[in-house]
């Protein structure tokens, strides 16, 4: 099932494959951040607290900021490389960014898939067209944030 919505040719069910690649993230990132936020509790290591930008700003600017520069990085891949080395050597570059931004390793792993995901989204639908690819990156990124934003305080403790 996440094969086919990864890396199948793009077909009519855009909206359905983001909802299904946003399942995807759920599983990697907020899973990692509760692992996170325990260990750190634990220890009493500090967090970066990302919920002290706006609701709007975080679950819309941010995702459409980042988008940009996402698929602004994987316009200029070749098209002759397949879509996966293209979507991890794209996720190790935004899980670096982000475990050198928040001082943190674990940002990285908990970065790294649903950057793959929503490099793939982009890499496979911009076979379609721009609109198409672009969709399918922010659409599971708006929804990530907006999980982190609304349950974050309370279930994740961010």
């Amino acid at each position: 099932m996440f094969h086919n919505a990864l890396l199948a040719p793009p077909d009519e069910h855009l909206i359905r494959r983001a909802l299904i690649n946003f399942v995807l993230c759920i599983f990697g990132s907020p899973a990692l951040f509760y692992i996170i936020n325990i260990v750190t509790m634990m220890a009493e290591i500090p967090k970066h607290k990302i919920l002290n930008l706006g609701f709007i700003i975080f679950v819309f600017v941010v995702p459409l900021v980042k988008t940009l520069i996402l698929v602004g990085l994987l316009a200029l891949t070749p098209r002759r490389w397949s879509i996966v080395p293209w979507a991890i050597i794209s996720a190790t570059l935004w899980g670096g960014l982000h475990a050198f931004v928040y001082y943190d390793l674990l940002w990285f792993s908990s970065t790294f898939l649903s950057f793959f995901v929503f490099s793939c989204g982009y890499l496979v639908w911009r076979q379609k067209s721009f609109i198409h690819g672009f969709a399918a990156a922010i659409l599971p990124h708006v929804l990530l944030n907006a999980l982190f934003a609304t349950l974050g305080p309370t279930v994740f403790r961010l």
